[in-house]
């Protein structure tokens, strides 16, 4: 299992909306320099050769084949209960794209279980499968470069 992290910089498919949820998740001093377009606008579970995500392009949690297309960055992830993970991804499918939750970056809306953004599903499901240190990590004001340098220092 690994978890993936969509790429802006060097991106030629990567979005006006990437390249915002970019900025708005990065640090202040990223901003500042410019270096919030080397960060990520959106993050996968690869399961099985399958991305399951909450995708606002998808409108909602949703699963698909996976195809490298050289616009990731990947993250392995062990020492998870792998079964649990899964069976609580697939309970989500079909379930709407969190557009207010997403708003918690900023504010204090609250964590709701019937929609989800990409990061905070995520970081739900490592929960879930017992990645201990992630325990601690608020799932609803996660972002895919909070959650990616969160994984980094594992």
């Amino acid at each position: 299992m690994k978890i993936a992290f969509y790429k802006v910089k060097g991106n030629d498919k990567a979005t006006f909306l990437d390249k915002l949820i970019a900025f708005f998740t990065s640090t202040w001093k990223e901003r500042l320099n410019g270096d919030f377009l080397k960060s990520y606008s959106h993050c996968e579970i690869i399961l099985d050769n399958l991305m399951i995500s909450s995708s606002p392009r998808d409108k909602g949690v949703r699963i698909k084949e996976f195809k490298d297309t050289g616009r990731w960055d990947f993250i392995e992830i062990n020492n998870t209960n792998e079964a649990k993970i899964k069976e609580f991804l697939y309970s989500q499918i079909g379930k709407k794209y969190d557009f207010l939750g997403i708003l918690g970056f900023f504010t204090f809306t609250k964590d709701s279980e019937d929609k989800w953004f990409c990061s905070e599903i995520i970081v739900r499901a490592l929960q879930i499968g017992g990645l201990v240190k992630l325990g601690e990590m608020n799932a609803g004001s996660s972002s895919p470069n909070r959650l990616y340098k969160k994984l980094k220092e594992l």
